[in-house]
């Protein structure tokens, strides 16, 4: 059903002038819409969060990861996917850290590089491509996960209700 309506005569000229199309009508909508004002902050917002502040202090989340690190070791179960490991354990395992901070975060390698002045993207990726993987990640959850429960394992009955905190997945 082509009609002589913009929409279909963009669809039959090809893809440039469809995204034309759109831009156009996407620039009319941003054009017609009001923009929305911030609303004032709760007066209460502000009291709330020095309470916390001040009863809680703020903790960095890297230096959480850092200390579950000393406490656990989990950073040993990542070994390179190859035969030899070219880095030493202690050079390692500040790439290892950042690494696994970035994936677990959802905060990217990329931003985690320029955050910080020590390491490269470069180490970052082939820390993540080479030693970082799926079993590696089972086996590190391993000893976490069971330090958290005071060295036992997870009840079965939380395991069977999806629970994987502690136990091997």
């Amino acid at each position: 059903m082509m009609d002589g309506s913009p929409l279909f005569v963009s669809l039959e000229r090809g893809g440039a002038s469809f995204l034309l199309f759109i831009r156009r009508a996407y620039q009319q909508l941003c054009n017609t819409l009001e923009r929305l004002t911030a609303q004032p902050e709760p007066s209460s917002l502000a009291q709330l969060k020095q309470r916390i502040s001040q009863r809680y202090g703020m903790l960095d989340l890297l230096d959480v990861f850092v200390e579950a690190e000393r406490l656990v070791g989990f950073t040993h179960c990542f070994t390179h996917s190859g035969t030899t490991e070219v880095r030493s354990r202690a050079a390692l395992q500040p790439l290892l850290l950042l690494a696994l901070f970035a994936e677990g975060t959802n905060t990217g390698i990329k931003r985690v590089a320029t955050a910080n002045r020590h390491f490269t993207y470069d180490e970052l990726l082939y820390v993540r491509q080479h030693y970082i993987s799926i079993e590696a990640l089972r086996q590190a959850n391993w000893p976490s996960g069971t330090r958290a429960f005071g060295g036992k394992t997870m009840p079965a009955r939380q395991m069977a209700a999806g629970s994987r905190v502690g136990a091997r997945i």
